[in-house]
């Protein structure tokens, strides 16, 4: 499985506005397919947008030679 840390902050960012975010992944060591997914949080580690974006931001990721 892919690992990163629990929480990446986010700069304040207004309406209409766009930001760029990075994060750092540990990926496995074997050749395999992964996928790491993110929901945005508020600092009461509440859900931004609870009944949209059911899975959040999913990023699919192959590791290995001759992907």
């Amino acid at each position: 499985t892919l690992t990163s840390a629990r929480f990446t902050p986010i700069p304040d960012t207004e309406p209409g506005e766009t930001v760029s975010i990075s994060v750092q992944l540990k990926a496995p060591q074997m050749e395999t397919a992964a996928v790491a997914q993110w929901k945005m949080v508020d600092e009461d580690e509440l859900l931004y947008f609870p009944d949209r974006y059911s899975v959040g931001l999913a990023l699919y990721v192959l590791v290995g030679h001759g992907f």
